[in-house]
């Protein structure tokens, strides 16, 4: 007892260093696209909500952290009705994708570590758990938490291998931000071995799988009740046979405009959308294909292009609606696109660059993938095999990608069956994060009892 006072006691004393001395410390970790002034109301959460001491403060990296944290966040809200689920984000368009899913006076942004800004918050909220999700750890946050005996897990923790140099050689220092939490959940058992290896105490991190596992049906559920709101126009998009890419590469890019390019010759309901990602160094590159293709092609960069909520889904329906009308193929590259194109995709084709979110995502919307994958992939997962897949290739042809897309997509039976199975491998996935999360959720209902 006496260790663990002194611990935390010395925790607190090298927190307030950091924060003092070292106010950018936020940065370095999580490296912000930019900082502005936090003295705005964008930065404060209001006085316009129910006063509720069980609140529950959210603070996420970027637009992918929380859309991957949205299942998560919806059964914190559906467990806990009684509380108030807080979310603020280093970026402004996170922000804007929050205000699609909760209440705007509880979305803010707070770019950087500025330690009045978030301590004029943390009496605002009177937060009784603080979950940072992904690359996001404030110091002064961790601080204000241990002397407000708050307790901090750290979700979709990870430790970046630009950074986890920096930390091992000044682990004296940032080693008590870390094993101030109360617990550190990752996606992976190599995050939790880096972790391990920059000398942060084991017992406090635990591997869960992706956070985007996390009751991920019911994130499944908002899209379908939103979008089922304007039925009439959701049937019309169906109405077209979109092939949605996931891909960053810029050759592969190429590859599949000349698959598309053979397949649209005797299919005129075929479209194709890419879906890249804020791929920044892919733009120039966009651009000059969109000048170079003999099809016509549109390119959407917007969050707010792709607003699901009840009030603004009809708006967004009709504008992708008439953007597909005049277009045969799309560049989707805001992050909160990737979801909303699976409900009206046909199928979809994965690179192994970042794709086992893109498998899960495809596999919820029972959607047939074709996934091609390097010979020294760094993907690598036991649970997935050939059998998940219309085809899992590791050598690029577009001959047999034609053949094979062709057969999917003139047999609807076969790609029901694929996109059956791989709904099945990820709803067994779901329940084994679901499981391994259970006792956190037990202690959050002990604390926000009490």
């Amino acid at each position: 007892m006496k260790t663990r006072r002194f611990s935390q006691a010395l925790s607190l004393v090298l927190l307030l260093g950091i924060v003092i001395t070292n106010p950018l410390f936020a940065s370095a970790y999580t490296k912000p696209s930019y900082f502005s002034n936090s003295n705005n109301n964008t930065s404060f959460f209001d006085d316009d909500y129910d006063q509720n001491e069980k609140n529950i403060w959210i603070h996420t990296h970027n637009t992918e952290d929380l859309l991957a944290a949205l299942g998560f966040i919806f059964k914190l809200k559906k467990r806990f009705p009684y509380t108030e689920c807080f979310v603020s984000s280093l970026t402004f368009e996170a922000k804007k994708v929050a205000d699609q899913f909760f209440n705007p006076y509880c979305t803010k942004v707070i770019p950087h570590d500025d330690l009045d800004t978030i301590s004029y918050n943390f009496r605002k909220i009177r937060p009784k758990v603080i979950l940072p999700i992904g690359n996001t750890v404030l110091p002064s946050l961790v601080l204000l938490g241990l002397l407000y005996k708050t307790p901090i897990y750290l979700f979709g923790g990870k430790v970046a291998q630009q950074i986890e140099r920096v930390l091992y050689t000044s682990n004296y220092l940032y080693n008590p931000v870390f094993n101030a939490l109360n617990g550190i959940y990752t996606d992976t058992e190599d995050d939790l071995e880096a972790f391990r290896n920059v000398g942060i105490i084991e017992p406090h991190i635990i591997p869960i799988g992706p956070l985007y596992l996390c009751n991920i049906f019911e994130k499944k559920r908002y899209y379908t009740d939103s979008i089922n709101q304007q039925i009439q126009l959701a049937n019309t998009l169906k109405q077209y046979q979109i092939l949605l890419v996931h891909t960053r590469k810029r050759t592969r890019i190429q590859d599949y405009l000349d698959l598309f390019k053979q397949l649209k010759s005797t299919n005129t309901a075929l479209k194709m959308v890419f879906v890249p990602g804020r791929a920044v160094s892919l733009k120039s590159e966009i651009n000059k294909l969109i000048a170079q293709q003999d099809f016509s092609i549109a390119l959407l960069e917007n969050e707010t292009d792709f607003n699901i909520h009840p009030t603004q889904i009809e708006k967004t329906l009709s504008n992708i609606n008439g953007l597909l009308q005049c277009n045969d193929i799309v560049f989707s590259c805001a992050e909160s696109s990737s979801f909303f194109w699976q409900a009206f995709a046909t199928m979809s084709f994965v690179d192994d660059q970042d794709s086992l979110r893109q498998i899960h995502e495809s596999a919820v919307w029972k959607n047939a993938v074709i996934m091609y994958q390097t010979k020294n992939s760094e993907f690598r997962s036991e649970e997935i095999t050939d059998n998940l897949f219309a085809l899992l290739a590791t050598t690029f042809s577009v001959q047999e990608l034609v053949n094979q897309t062709q057969e999917l997509l003139s047999n609807q039976e076969i790609r029901t069956s694929l996109g059956q199975k791989l709904f099945n491998f990820v709803s067994e996935q779901t329940q084994k994060t679901d499981q391994i999360l259970e006792p956190f959720f037990y202690h959050l209902q002990q604390k926000l009892t009490f």
